[in-house]
C-alpha cells in the first residue's frame, strides 16, 4: 500500500490552493487578534495533579474569603 500525501509536514503548499481568500484571511486573523486581547485572565489559576484521579485548583482571588467563594460541579466538572 503507497500513502500519498498531498501536503509536506509543514503544509507549505497549503497556500496555492487559497489564491485570492488573502484578504478573508487576514480579516479574520485581525478579529482573532482583536478579540483575544479583550478576554480577561481573571482569575488566575493553578491546576496541579495530585493522584491518577484527583487534582488541586488554586485560584487566586485577592479580597475574597471562602466563605465568598462559591464552586460548582456539573457532571464531575466545574
Amino acid at each position: 500500500m503507497t500513502l500519498l500525501t498531498t501536503f509536506g509536514p509543514d503544509f507549505k503548499d497549503v497556500g496555492k490552493f487559497f489564491v485570492g481568500f488573502d484578504e478573508q484571511f487576514n480579516r479574520l486573523a485581525k478579529i482573532h487578534d482583536d478579540m483575544s486581547k479583550n478576554i480577561p485572565n481573571y482569575p488566575p489559576y493553578n491546576i496541579k495533579k495530585t493522584g491518577d484521579n484527583t487534582y488541586v485548583i488554586e485560584v487566586a482571588v485577592a479580597g475574597f474569603s471562602k466563605q465568598d467563594i462559591e464552586i460548582e460541579l456539573n457532571d464531575g466538572r466545574c
